[in-house]
């Protein structure tokens, strides 16, 4: 996945640009970006940098100016859910949390899957998914779910923009942000995943 994501928060515009990745911090932390691979089985794949050669540029900024996470984040041929969260932000109704994210290469090879998913309500002791594939903890708002049906190419190839509008919250609350790259039957052998 690559992203450069934009959270808007009332009048106040609070971004993430990924000029330099924020690298990672321990899963109670919630004032910066935190990564959590829970795929299975757990591949070597983190969230990195931007770079190589899959892709031939940011959105914006540096031509590195994004984060990546591909196939290897499961072995063999498992399923990938392999998150990364941004830092806790207080959210209200009409707030837009906004992001862009492309695949890798010029063609569509292997299908791709990326979630974003809210927890509302985010407080020290909210629950980081944490026991595998499947578990979402509190993270159980799916705001955006970009290829639900990995079609092979249901991901686009160019940088994208996806937006959601918040609703259902009157009043300011902290939440926080989190996008999943979650690919059944991934990783090096399986049917798909790429990068994203």
């Amino acid at each position: 996945l690559v992203l450069a994501a934009a959270m808007a928060q009332g009048q106040n515009l609070i971004s993430q640009n990924f000029d330099t990745f924020p690298g990672v911090a321990a899963p109670g932390t919630v004032d910066q970006w935190v990564q959590s691979n829970q795929s299975t089985p757990v591949g070597a794949s983190t969230w990195a940098q931007g770079g190589g050669t899959a892709f031939s540029g940011s959105q914006a900024g540096a031509p590195t100016s994004f984060t990546l996470c591909n196939f290897n984040s499961t072995t063999g041929a498992g399923t990938i859910s392999n998150w990364l969260f941004a830092p806790v932000v207080t959210l209200q109704d009409g707030d837009v949390v906004s992001f862009w994210t492309r695949q890798g290469g010029t063609e569509p090879s292997y299908a791709d899957r990326m979630q974003m998913r809210i927890a509302v309500d985010y407080s020290d002791f909210s629950l980081m998914p944490t026991a595998g594939a499947a578990d979402v903890g509190d993270f159980t708002l799916l705001a955006t779910d970009i290829n639900p049906n990995l079609a092979q190419d249901g991901y686009p190839l160019v940088w994208t923009n996806y937006t959601y509008t918040v609703t259902g919250l009157p009043t300011a609350t902290p939440c926080r942000i989190a996008f999943r790259y979650f690919v059944t039957s991934g990783g090096p052998t399986g049917a798909n995943s790429n990068i994203i």
